[in-house]
């Protein structure tokens, strides 16, 4: 049956009337009684415990009669208007005051009073003209459209959604300091939970981490947080890669927020690593002590976080070096050899080699010789730990001469050369030096000759295998056999004099 046009004309101007009315009032008593299709729909198991009780719905509207009118996506449930209401225009938004009502086995809607709504489109041009909106009242606007166009299913105005938020992100943006990163960085956390796409909110959070750092108090600065924020907003920052794009690096470098947007996903994950080693770099420099003490702790902190550029943490462990090796006048000898095997493992034998002649020089300052211990074992880490006989020598010479006849200096002055001449040891250079004594020479030799004494003799043969004595007139004559060699040593006596060599046998 056909509507009579009068009653469409009556119903137009109806719809005027509530249209032109206060919007603002209207949309308010929408949000807090109510309920839009979608929500009365979820309700449908709990329908038969809601009879008989007053409720306000609202929705677009897919049909119209003179006594019934249908909800788009309501299937199944009857909306029946009073004989003498004026039913509202086919298409259009409508909101229906009544109640659920069960009838011969089935339920349905009795609607009481109704009245015309301006379309979602008009409805959100209304609010974003209110001029006391804040950035929550942007938000929820954008739930509120974002929630219709999903359940209808309409493109335009779920594009209008993220326009409103958008529109709200803009606004909390002029509500913040410039310089204010971590607020940014709250700015961009609330417009993602609001459902704005990461491409979207990526390079706000990037702009508000960059801010953040920038300004930060470098001595009250904590980084494990901040790493820790950085990786959850930005989870490229956390993905070590080898990837050695050097163009796009030192782009960044020059122009950080203006690369980073301009920059696809997979580069913005990479620019995010990139950043992510300028904290840590920056941030360490700002714990280094000016004496390099903490170098080494924060060069392994450096290793750990940034495993693919071990060249970062080079600076943090030269530093340290430095003020190890400005510490070598106190240290022990393991401290020095670590030092020196640090060296040896950076390939740099140079300086660990420098850095035990440093050592030991500073040991040699301070050595007074009192202790012979002290100055054998100073003499013995010259010789196997730099290489150094001649300022070995030198201690062990001194040593000699403070303290004489102690056998294990005297052997160590032996190992390097030294001669013991009449009770004093002299240096290779010295003994050469003195004119040749026929008999030292064959005694360096290992030979025996005539006039040498038989403490010279025992000590180029040693000691004989036989020995005879006799005495005669003209004195004493000894005779040392030796059947190992097949020599006998005759030894005579003058007058007043020490016995010396005076015949060499060699039997056959």
């Amino acid at each position: 049956m056909k509507i009579p046009f009068v009653n469409w004309i009556c119903l137009f101007a109806f719809i005027g009337l509530l249209t032109s009315a206060s919007t603002e009032a209207l949309m308010a008593q929408q949000r807090d009684t109510a309920m839009f299709v979608e929500d009365f729909l979820d309700e449908q198991s709990n329908w038969p415990t809601m009879t008989d009780k007053e409720m306000v719905v609202e929705g677009r509207v897919s049909f119209v009669a003179k006594e019934t009118i249908k909800f788009l996506k309501i299937e199944g449930l009857e909306f029946y208007i009073p004989r003498d209401m004026v039913p509202p225009q086919k298409s259009g938004r409508l909101e229906v005051t009544g109640e659920l009502r069960r009838q011969n086995g089935s339920i349905n809607f009795y609607v009481r009073r109704m009245r015309g709504l301006p379309s979602e489109m008009d409805s959100i041009d209304v609010r974003l003209r209110s001029p006391n909106l804040n950035v929550q009242d942007y938000y929820d606007l954008a739930k509120w459209a974002d929630k219709r166009a999903t359940f209808y299913e309409d493109e335009s105005l779920a594009n209008r959604a993220n326009e409103i938020r958008l529109e709200g992100l803009r606004f909390a943006r002029k509500s913040i300091p410039a310089n204010d990163g971590f607020a940014l960085l709250d700015v961009a956390s609330v417009a993602a939970q609001q459902g704005l796409p990461s491409e979207t909110i990526n390079p706000i959070y990037h702009e508000a981490f960059r801010t953040a750092f920038s300004n930060r108090d470098k001595k009250t600065f904590e980084l494990t947080p901040f790493l820790n924020t950085l990786t959850q907003k930005l989870p490229g920052a956390l993905t070590s890669t080898s990837s050695n794009n050097l163009l796009l690096a030192n782009q960044y470098r020059q122009r950080p927020q203006e690369t980073y947007v301009d920059a696809p996903a997979a580069s913005r994950r990479f620019l995010e690593r990139v950043f992510y080693q300028q904290v840590v770099e920056a941030a360490l420099k700002d714990q280094l002590r000016e004496d390099g003490a903490n170098g080494k702790e924060l060069s392994e902190k450096v290793s750990s976080l940034l495993p693919e550029s071990p060249e970062l943490a080079t600076p943090f462990l030269e530093k340290y070096l430095d003020y190890r090796f400005q510490a070598l006048k106190t240290a022990n000898r393991q401290q020095a050899l670590e030092l020196s095997e640090t060296y040896k493992k950076q390939g740099d034998d140079k300086t660990a080699a420098e850095v035990l002649i440093t050592w030991l020089d500073y040991r040699k300052g301070r050595l007074n010789y009192e202790s012979v211990a002290d100055s054998v074992s100073l003499a013995d880490d010259y010789l196997t730990l730099a290489k150094n006989t001649a300022k070995a020598s030198e201690i062990l010479d001194a040593t000699n001469r403070k303290h004489p006849n102690v056998e294990e200096v005297e052997l160590r002055l032996a190992r390097l050369g030294y001669v013991e001449v009449d009770g004093k040891w002299l240096t290779p250079g010295q003994y050469a030096a003195l004119p040749k004594d026929p008999i030292m020479e064959a005694m360096k030799q290992g030979v025996v000759s005539k006039g040498m004494s038989p403490e010279q003799v025992y000590k180029t043969l040693g000691t004989p295998s036989s020995t005879t004595r006799a005495h005669s007139a003209s004195g004493v004559s000894e005779a040392w056999t030796y059947d190992g060699a097949g020599l006998t040593i005759r030894f005579v006596t003058g007058q007043g004099k020490s016995p010396t060599v005076d015949s060499i046998t060699t039997r056959k």
